[in-house]
């Protein structure tokens, strides 16, 4: 299969920010071949066993040079700032449905690993995509309480997505400072070494039926996220005041309650008349922070040199400083030193 557009990701911290780009001279058309193999089989007429395997191969694939990304500020075209590489995708499916009685419901369960591996990127080993999900569960259940009455759930598991966390940072040299640059230089110990927390949520509904002369009207209500559960969404390195600094994980919508209200009509209306839905909709969207728990490991003892040289003088400025952790709130000022031609 060929693709003529490709997705580029930010897998780093901030706000995630997927961009779909299109196929150039100096970027191919991703390829990919596909095989499965899969067995189905019926129980009793009422119950449905899938399980399938497969493994994708990608060709062409690409993503951001080291130290690029969305947000880095460039005049560079986005076909200059990526390298082409290749990837694999592999796992295995299973998936199991009632179709029938008072209980109904179903439950898909997905155990894959996609990985890509780059010449120029993490020193070209393979690393996790940021949508690599190693396992992904969900369970959907409906039970016909009274004739009129079904009660409806959810509940969904999936792994946190990967990340590329900063494990070390130095300071830079004030020579190379420009409107656009940080004062500090940060470095990771590998592309998207790390995972959020894994994602889950159940959501559960309740919904009346009744039988009227034109149709049938339809009540429900329910709550989306019934036990908060903050899932992250993205997450950011942050200070409190002197103390060390933090990795904050953010989450949104913890608790969203609904209600619908629907009429389904038993005959076709005429062209002239209008269908009226009344729908009342609670939303509530709350921002969750909460701090992320991750053991980065610890940078080795290293001295960072920056030098700058000026054209109009006859020096060379050098700029020596220690790299430390990320999450230290400290840093060393680092050293100057002029060197003359």
């Amino acid at each position: 299969m060929t693709q003529y557009i490709h997705l580029l990701s930010n897998s780093g911290v901030g706000l995630p920010t997927d961009l779909w780009v299109p196929s150039t001279d100096r970027v191919k058309p991703q390829n990919s071949r596909q095989y499965a193999v899969g067995v189905a089989q019926s129980l009793d007429q009422n119950i449905e066993i899938t399980v399938e395997a497969y493994y994708k191969s990608l060709q062409n694939i690409i993503d951001f040079e080291e130290g690029e990304s969305l947000l880095t500020p460039s005049s560079d075209a986005f076909d200059e700032r990526v390298v082409s590489g290749k990837g694999k995708s592999q796992g295995i499916e299973l998936f199991v449905r009632k179709k029938s009685g008072k209980l109904t419901g179903w439950l898909s369960y997905t155990l894959a690993k996609t990985t890509g591996t780059f010449e120029n990127i993490n020193r070209g080993r393979p690393f996790p995509f940021r949508y690599d999900r190693r396992h992904d569960l969900a369970i959907v259940g409906s039970c016909l309480l009274k004739k009129h009455i079904m009660l409806s759930a959810s509940w969904v598991f999936a792994s946190g997505n990967a990340i590329t966390l900063p494990v070390s940072r130095a300071q830079r040299a004030p020579g190379l400072l420009t409107q656009f640059s940080s004062t500090t230089i940060e470095s990771a110990s590998g592309r998207n070494q790390f995972r959020l927390d894994p994602y889950h949520r159940m959501d559960v509904s309740i919904t009346w039926k009744k039988d009227k002369k034109w149709g049938q009207r339809w009540l429900s209500v329910g709550a989306y996220n019934l036990y908060s559960s903050a899932n992250p969404f993205y997450v950011t390195v942050a200070a409190e005041g002197s103390a060390d600094r933090k990795i904050i994980q953010h989450a949104l919508f913890p608790f969203i309650p609904f209600a619908r209200y629907a009429f389904n009509f038993k005959f076709a209306m005429p062209p002239n008349c209008k269908i009226v839905y009344l729908a009342l909709v609670i939303i509530l969207c709350i921002a969750c922070t909460n701090e992320l728990e991750i053991d980065l490991p610890k940078p080795p003892v290293r001295i960072v040199v920056n030098s700058v040289l000026n054209p109009d003088s006859t020096g060379i400025l050098i700029h020596l400083t220690e790299e430390k952790s990320v999450l230290e709130s400290k840093q060393g000022q680092g050293t100057n030193s002029n060197v003359t031609r």
